[in-house]
């Protein structure tokens, strides 16, 4: 949590702060987040590890990048003159868009790192999962994890 905290805060000042315009770079990191969201569809059916990486990889850069371009931008709304009640619907529409920065910051960085953590070896989740059952027998194995029979299982997709 402090990671993506003090990333989401170093960015956000620095959207805040920089001269330079960062718009062009929102429509690159926006096409970049369409290319997540296909990604991770087609790795739900893919299921390989190392593409689910690559997502968290690319998620966490694309995070940062629009964490700083969503700051700049709703700083250039602010001085736009507008009534109270349209400032008011541009600043919940910005904290909405950087509360969806953050968590998707931190949801990326958590996969990232435990990721790490698992290929290095720190974190041993293989000898926690008690059953192993194939996706023919899902139901059966709902049933077990419902009854409290089972501690952590793995489906598998394949036989």
């Amino acid at each position: 949590f402090f990671i993506s905290s003090a990333t989401f805060a170093a960015m956000s000042l620095y959207g805040y702060t920089t001269k330079r315009d960062l718009t062009a770079l929102g429509g690159f990191l926006i096409m970049g987040l369409f290319g997540i969201i296909i990604a991770s569809i087609v790795n739900i059916f893919m299921q390989s590890s190392a593409m689910y990486f690559a997502i968290s990889i690319i998620g966490v850069l694309i995070f940062v990048g629009l964490t700083a371009y969503d700051t700049q931008k709703i700083k250039n709304m602010y001085y736009a003159a507008d009534s109270e009640t349209q400032s008011g619907k541009k600043a919940i529409m910005g904290a909405l868009r950087l509360y969806l920065d953050f968590i998707n910051l931190f949801i990326s960085s958590n996969t990232y790192i435990g990721m790490m953590r698992y290929q290095l070896g720190k974190l041993k989740l293989d000898e926690q999962i008690t059953h192993r059952f194939p996706l023919a027998e899902v139901n059966e194995a709902v049933e077990l994890v419902q009854k409290g029979d089972v501690g952590r299982c793995v489906i598998s997709m394949s036989d």
